[in-house]
This record gives C-alpha cells, structure tokens and sequence, in this order.
C-alpha cells in the first residue's frame, strides 16, 4: 500500500512537471472520450434503454404487405383489424388498433392544433401502462355510443393543470366536441412517439368499422405467453385468407406483416446512431494512437532516467507499474475531461436530432453511460500507455550510454505504424463523410417541382360543429379574397397536403372505361384537394389540356388533373385527356366521376428523396367535405414580411382556428431533409477531427523522426545535399507513410461504406471520385504537415548539430 502511494506521489510530480504533455494527454483522450460519451448516451437512451411498456418484447404493430412481398402497406383497414381482433384470439392477449389525429383544442387560451392518437380497442390494455392519476379507457369505451373520454400526457396535463390530480373529471373541448378526462400519463409515457398528447377512442360507426377500403390504422398486439412472432403471424394470415375469400376486391393482393414495435418506433434511425457509434469509435482509436505516440515519445525521453533506476535496482515490474500508474492518472483526467466535453456535446446533438430521433426524452448521461464513459478512458488509457511502459522498460544500460540504434529502434516503428493506422482510419471517416456530403448536395439541388421563393405557407383545419360541408368552400375563397388584398401579397391558394411534406392519403383509383374485375383491387394514388389557381400559384407546369377552374364544381361539371406520372402508370399508350375517373370503392365514391381536363408536371409530392408518385388533383369544390388545408401565399418580398397581415387577416375571419406551421417554403423544404443534414453534419465533424489528429500524428512522427536524424542530416548538408534535397527526402517519407495509410484505408473504406448505402441519396457508397478526392486532400494536407518539420530539417547547421552530438 506504501509503494502504492509512494508511486502516486511519484506520477503526480512527474505529470505536474511534463504538464505541456500531460495536458495534449488529457485533450486527446478527453475528446475521444466525449464524442463517444455524448453518442453512446443517444444510442442508450434511444436503441438500449427498454420502452416505456410493460413487457415490450411482447408487443407487435400488425398490418399488410403485398401479398407477393414486392411492397409494405403500413396499415390497415378497420374492417381487417377488427376480424384479427375477433379471430386471432390464439395468438394474442389483446389487440388494439391506432391512428394518430391533429384536432383544435379550445377553451384553454387561445385555440391550438394538438397531435393526439385515436385508439380502436384500447392501446392501454396491450401497452400495459398504469397512469399517473386516474385510469385509461377500456376496449367498451370504444363503442359506437360511448361517451367520449381522454387520457393525457404528462406534458400537457402539467400545461394545462399544472398537474393537479382534479384534472381527472374535467373536459377538454378538441374540434367542438367536449371529451371528459379520466386520466393522465406519467412523465416519460409516449405512444406511438413523444408528440402525441392524448388518446381518445375511436368510436366507429358499425358501418366504418365495417370499411375495407380506408387504409390508416395501424394494428397493436400483446403475444400469449409462449406464443412466438412466427405462430403468430401465421394465425393472423389464416384470417387474411378468410377476408380474401369472402372479400377479394379489397383482399386479393394484401396478407398480414407483424412487426416488433421496437422496430416500428427505433427501427428507422437504427442504422443512423450504429453509423455514428462506429464513427466516434474510429475517432476514439485515432485518439489512442496519438496518445501511444505521445507516450512513446515521452519515454523515449525517459530512457535514461529508466537506466538509472534499474542501476539502482528497481525492477521491470516497479518501472512498468510507475509507467501505468501515470497513465492511469491520465486516463482519469481524461475520463473527467470527456465527461465534460461529452456534456456539452450531448446538448448539442439533443438540439440538431431533435426533429429526427424518436425517444431523446430519454437521453442522458445518467449512470450507466458516466460507467461506460470510465471504462472506455482506463481502457484507452492503458491500452495506449502499456506498450511504451514495456518497450522503456527492457532498455539496456549500455545502449542508453551509447545513445541506442536509434535507425533500429522498434519504437520507431510503432511510432510509424500508429500513423499509418490514424490515416487509415480517417480515411475511412472522411470517405463516409464524404459520400453523405455529396448525397446530401444532391438531395438539396432536386427540383421540387413547386415555385419555393417568396412563398409563406401555414396550416389550418375548419372544425365541423362549426363549418358544416356548404360553408367549407366559401369560408376558403373568403380567405383567399383576404389574404390576397394585404399588401405585399400577388397570389394565395389552399391543398389539402403542402407538397413534399409526405404521401399521405390516397385513394382507389378507377378508369371507367377500364373497369376492374369484381374481385381485383384498384390501383392506390395519392389525391390533393385544391383551390383551382393552385396549380399556376406554385408554378407547376401544364403539359396538356388546362387548368382547373371555378366552374369545376360538384355538379355534373366536375374535373380533375392528374400528373404526368399517373401517365406513365395507366395510360402509357393512350391519352389521359377527356378520361372519366372515380376515386375510392365503388361503394364508397370520393365524388361520382370526374373528367381528366389536364396533366401537369410532377411534383416531389413524397418529399425530395423520394420517388415520383402519381397524383390526382380534385377541385375542393368538388370534395366540398375536405375540412383540412395548407394554405400557400406568394409574396413579393421575404414571406416573413407579410406573416403578421396573414395572421390578422385570419384572426378577423375566426379567431377560433388555430394557425399552425407558419413558415416559408423555403423553410419547409429545407425541414424536410433534416434527418439528412444532421448525419452528414455530425458524419463531417467527426471526421474533421479524425482528419486533423491524423495530421497531427504525421506531424508529431516526423517532427520526433526528423530531431532524432539531425546528426545525419547535419552530415548530408556538410557533405553538399541541398535544403531542397533534404525537405524532399523528409516530406517524401511522410508521405509514404500515408499513402500506406490512405491505401489501407481505401480498402476498409470500400466495405464499410456499404453499410450507409441506406442513407444516400443517388450516390454510390462506393462512389470513386469521393474515395479518390479524400485520398488526394488527406495526402496533399499530410504533406503540408511534413512540410514543416522538413522545413526544419533543411535549415540545420551541420557544425552546431556535430558540435550538440
């Protein structure tokens, strides 16, 4: 215990007195340690840490995929889930099926637009959660007659009621209908994601729960204790062959997907943070090669304080153990370093994500990631530290006293090693970091499809106790008339769903004239309500045919567009002009038939990455009942101008609707590629790091390699090489050294690569003038790195060097 601390005392003098090397040391690991602290606390918090239900392994979303595989419906129909519900009643405890909704909440200050879920069954008794006060609702509350009740989130119950318990009881007035509360959720409760702030029952009428044709609820299911997905799975697709048969129009191309719901909430940002996990690993590896250079150089340093101690009989293993003791104290320092660092860093990464990762309510650096940040800092520390700690140690007297074999020195050729290894890695990084940079360029340069300038949009939904279906189109042309007189303003139109914002709905699409069989299922597109100028307010091009006008209209007049994508898909040989369409079941029409008087330009209606789809354009005249609307106004200045005219233009016409979105094209484009901008944000910073130890590890090597060579080239220069000769024969190693490195990396690059493919945009993960463009950047900036120590070299004075050996 005694020499314990006699070696402590020992390390801590020795580490105040190199304090320039102890505190590069403690950088170095420190930031290792803190970009993986502030990573790994995200992935704990997001992929680890178990949902929020009881028994999550237990619970699976159920709904279609094509019956040949080639696609994923997403959801399902109420009349499918409520025969799963009633018939795989093997497989599963309970069942429940969801939708998420956005309904005005008034009553409580000013009206506002609240994301909500509605629950067919109960989503409670399958999550298995106990609320916080009060209770949930049951599978009977769900009926056609029942009473409406809430249940709400911790958040807004804290809002709302500072959360007091006597908000069990109270009512909340969504969309003109008063819904008694009858409990509320604990904090840190989100289904399906953190934005949702109540649940209500569904309450289907008997006819819709009866509907095969609506496609929007997506299926929630406990498993039987010993009851596996695959036995599962197979109960619900013997219930889909009994819903093909007795119902083929709507079940003839569709069977049943049960997915886990981990997968359903983490599973689309999983190969995300894996991606980032494996990034901030390469740079805590970059970081412990500096930091075995820095510890091979310090010891270098110390062999003849080592040579000295064994002459007075201390023992390899009192010597490595001083060696490690240091290290150790380094580690710590770092570790606390990076604890630091990484909380700074994790406020950072909560602020860029949180648009794009679900669950970063449960992010933090709680206990397990502080044991996670200790590990990893002894571990680098001595894992870095250990190898020099053994080399120094094996020093003979007699080879200090000679000065060594300094040109056979293994330590020389770690020293190399663990650059060629630093450039490898970053080249891996760089590559990666380089192929979302390049995706991300190409994703922004898309053409929407849509005039983005000078362009406000905002959002709104007309509430029905209040607008019933004969007032909805004259309360939007009002508006329009409205908005269009403030100044500053040259246009303003309504769709149902703001382009590239999603797919969204979609309906059965048939050509009269091209009936389908009794028992095959129409094709489904995408449809958008719209003003009849909205076309020509955004700049989308016509092709054939006209425009929509105001004497389209539900009256035996009625008219649609389609684009040219539509085309492409129904009528590839034919023309598309004067055809006669309806959209939905031939039970359940959208509107009766409509005229095809025109095809415009495709739009990226599904967002920027994704592809073409084909959509029809109904007058919202024609679907008078469409209550919900993105309204678009061009302007001639910046939009932001004429964002308080529009704000009190619509306050004058009902102050009770709710305003929601209020942004600029612009804005809403760009919001549409966060998820994109922030991996290739985070991707180029960590690599820029990597990138920037690799030169310094080329660096430190070279200028380490180029002090212990001063005698020989001392001699060089006297016996007539030029300072030209000299910087060439120093920067040409180094950059041997990395050509090493990029080649290693080039290789380990091209696999790894691969695994991103999933988050690039038409770029090649392994895109060759990426790869070949890193390769030339890391060599040219490794050789301005050896340039300076080369630069040293070259001015060296043979007679002082001669004189100093």
């Amino acid at each position: 215990m005694l020499d314990t601390l006699r070696s402590a005392r020992l390390s801590l003098r020795s580490l105040r007195k190199s304090w320039g090397f102890s505190l590069v040391a403690i950088l170095t690991l420190g930031l290792g340690v803190g970009a993986n602290t502030a990573i790994f606390s995200v992935v704990n918090g997001v992929l680890l840490r178990p949902l929020p239900y009881t028994s999550p392994d237990d619970v699976a979303t159920i709904w279609h995929r094509g019956l040949d595989g080639t696609y994923d419906q997403s959801t399902t129909t109420p009349a499918n889930f409520y025969a799963w519900k009633e018939q795989a009643t093997r497989s599963f405890d309970a069942m429940a099926a969801y939708a998420t909704t956005a309904r005005t909440l008034t009553g409580r200050g000013d009206p506002e637009r609240v994301v909500g879920v509605i629950s067919a069954g109960s989503v409670f008794d399958v999550l298995r959660v106990t609320p916080a006060v009060g209770r949930t609702f049951a599978d009977a509350e769900d009926g056609p007659g029942a009473d409406p009740v809430i249940v709400i989130s911790h958040g807004l119950w804290d809002r709302l009621f500072g959360l007091d318990a006597g908000a069990v009881g109270q009512t909340l007035e969504l969309s003109g209908t008063a819904y008694t509360i009858i409990g509320a959720m604990p904090a840190g409760f989100a289904f399906p994601s953190s934005a949702a702030s109540y649940w209500i029952p569904a309450r289907f009428s008997e006819e819709f729960r009866g509907s095969r044709d609506q496609y929007f609820l997506v299926g929630l299911g406990r498993l039987r204790a010993g009851v596996d997905e695959e036995a599962a799975l197979a109960e619900l697709e013997t219930v889909m062959g009994r819903l093909r048969i007795d119902d083929p129009q709507a079940n003839e191309n569709v069977a049943a997907n049960l997915i886990p719901i981990e997968d359903l909430i983490v599973g689309p940002v999983r190969t995300r943070l894996r991606l980032f996990m494996g990034a901030v690993g390469l740079v805590l590896l970059i970081a412990c090669a500096n930091l075995a250079n820095l510890f091979l150089a310090r010891a270098q340093g110390r062999r003849d304080e080592v040579v000295l101690r064994q002459a007075l009989g201390a023992s390899r293993t009192r010597i490595v153990g001083q060696f490690l003791t240091e290290t150790v104290g380094l580690a710590l320092a770092g570790c606390l370093t990076g604890i630091a660092i990484g909380w700074g860093l994790l406020r950072v990464l909560v602020a860029l994500l949180a648009q794009t990762l679900p669950r970063l309510d449960a992010v933090s650096l709680d206990l397990g990631v502080l044991a996670f940040a200790i590990v990893v800092s002894l571990a680098a520390g001595v894992a870095a530290g250990l190898f020099p700690a053994l080399a120094t140690s094996r020093d003979r007297a007699g080879d200090a006293l000679r000065g060594g074999t300094r040109s056979t020195d293994p330590r020389g050729r770690a020293r190399q090693a663990l650059v060629v290894s630093e450039v490898a890695l970053a080249m891996v990084l760089l590559c990666g970091a380089g192929l979302l940079v390049k995706s991300f360029w190409t994703l922004q340069n898309v053409d929407p499809g849509v005039t983005v300038e000078r362009t406000l949009t905002f959002s709104t939904s007309l509430p029905g106790d209040r607008y019933p279906v004969e007032d909805r189109v004259r309360f939007v042309e009002t508006a329009r008339e409205r908005l269009a007189a403030i100044p500053g303003v040259t246009g303003v139109d309504v769709i149902s769903n703001l382009p590239v914002t999603g797919r969204n709905v979609g309906a059965w699409f048939n050509i009269l004239d091209r009936p389908v069989a009794p028992g095959e299922t129409p094709p489904a597109v995408p449809y958008r309500v719209v003003s009849p100028d909205f076309h020509r307010t955004m700049g989308i091009e016509l092709v054939r045919g006209r425009y929509l006008s105001r004497e389209d209209r539900r009256d035996g007049s009625e008219a649609v567009l389609v684009n040219e994508e539509v085309v492409r898909q129904f009528f590839p040989d034919e023309e598309a002009l004067d055809r006669e369409i309806y959209l939905g079941a031939p039970d359940n029409r959208l509107f009766e038939s409509a005229r095809i008087v025109g095809i415009v330009r495709d739009v990226r209606t599904g967002g920027l990455d994704a592809a073409q789809l084909p959509v029809v354009y109904v007058p919202h005249a024609v679907m008078p009942y469409w209550s919900g609307f993105g309204f678009v106004v061009r302007t001639v200045n910046e939009p932001a101008t004429v964002a308080p005219g529009v704000r009190a233009a619509m306050y004058e016409l009902d102050s009770g609707l709710p305003l929601t979105d209020m942004q600029s094209m612009e804005q809403l484009v760009a919001g549409t590629i966060t998820s994109q901008r922030s991996s290739m944000i985070l991707l180029a910073v960590f690599a820029s790091i990597a990138f920037a130890m690799a030169l310094l590890g080329v660096f430190g090597v070279l200028s380490y390699t180029v002090g212990q060579r001063m005698r020989e080239l001392g001699i060089r220069v006297a016996l007539g090489a030029s300072g030209a000769s000299v910087r060439r024969m120093v920067v040409g190693g180094g950059v041997r050294t990395i050509l090493v490195g990029v080649a290693i990396g080039s290789v380990a690059a091209y696999g790894l690569t691969r695994l991103m493919s999933s988050m690039l945009f038409e770029t090649s993960a392994t895109d060759p003038l990426t790869f070949i463009a890193v390769a030339v950047g890391l060599v040219a900036a490794g050789a301005l790195a050896a340039y300076i120590p080369a630069r040293r070299a070259s001015r060296a004075d043979p007679i002082e060097v001669l004189r100093a050996e």
